[in-house]
């Protein structure tokens, strides 16, 4: 009321008015993530932490309209701290290359976990990037992974498949999820979504999927995407799911947007611009596995 008083309006105008200004600022962040990494805002939740977060989250959520789902984290208002216990490790390493080689991206990729590892993430938790900006002629490695204090508690608070399926009801707004497949951490739903119109005489599906780790987080999620389970002893069987999903132009092949999981890894193949160069870094990232060990490839345009 007080500050109300000073600008001459009612203390809830007030109290509007600063939270307005401040969902904003935040609304320019989230608008910019959605657009960088072309996420559905549709498919998204808002996740809030931190001591303002029951204040904020719900009114950015509702600047997006109902759609918007959003929750606040368990121990919100301690998150800022054990954050910082718990970060996520990040490096990046950027190099100036017109067509970039195998050999070119191999040494970039094995330079930035060595970045990385030294920052004091646990190498088998990181996860590599590979970005190539064929305009400017940049070849960049993006390495992100956990500190050795989140990774011994990463096995923690595993769903039961109950759970999960559960999980990828909520992620995917449908009733009808069904798992397609598993490998390592990861497991994988398609859900349906149905929508009526026009006095519910058009009906429309759209396919939805999503890939949840143990715990139930949602990693990846998109519509019309392909999949596909393999074993690294049938690599072939990828190469005929990456022909069947490449778009073939008069003048060259596009390639799909490529991600696979396996073990603890997902590997995010999005940045690659050619078969050969995609199937290079597999090479590398695969190599440890087991003849038969599983790995699930999502693929989409």
């Amino acid at each position: 009321d007080a500050l109300g008083g000073v600008l001459n309006t009612t203390g809830e105008k007030a109290a509007e008015t600063a939270l307005d200004i401040a969902t904003d600022k935040l609304k320019n962040v989230v608008d910019e993530l959605i657009e960088e990494y072309e996420l559905d805002p549709q498919m998204l939740t808002l996740v809030g932490g931190g001591g303002s977060a029951a204040i904020l989250v719900p009114v950015l959520a509702k600047k997006y309209g109902d759609f918007m789902n959003w929750k606040i984290a368990k121990n919100a208002p301690y998150i800022s701290t054990i954050g910082v216990a718990l970060a996520m490790v990040r490096e990046t390493v950027e190099r100036n290359a017109q067509n970039p080689s195998k050999e070119d991206v191999k040494r970039i990729r094995q330079d930035v976990i060595n970045k990385i590892v030294k920052s004091g993430a646990v190498e088998e938790t990181v996860d590599v990037l590979i970005e190539i900006d064929a305009e400017r002629g940049i070849l960049r490695a993006i390495a992100t992974g956990s500190t050795e204090f989140r990774s011994k508690d990463m096995s923690s608070g595993a769903l039961t498949p109950e759970q999960l399926k559960e999980s990828a009801k909520n992620v995917l707004k449908s009733d009808e999820v069904s798992k397609k497949m598993s490998a390592g951490r990861w497991t994988l739903f398609e859900g349906i979504s149905i929508k009526k119109r026009i006095l519910g005489l058009i009906i429309s599906k759209k396919q939805r999927v999503t890939v949840l780790d143990r715990e139930g987080v949602a990693r990846f999620k998109n519509e019309k995407v392909s999949y596909l389970l393999f074993t690294k002893e049938k690599l072939e069987d990828f190469d005929e799911f990456l022909y069947d999903n490449t778009i073939f132009g008069d003048a060259n092949a596009t390639i799909p947007r490529v991600f696979l999981f396996y073990k603890e890894k997902m590997l995010d193949l999005t940045g690659m611009q050619t078969s050969d160069q995609m199937k290079s870094i597999m090479e590398e990232e695969l190599s440890s596995l087991n003849e038969n060990e599983e790995v699930i490839a999502i693929a989409y345009n």
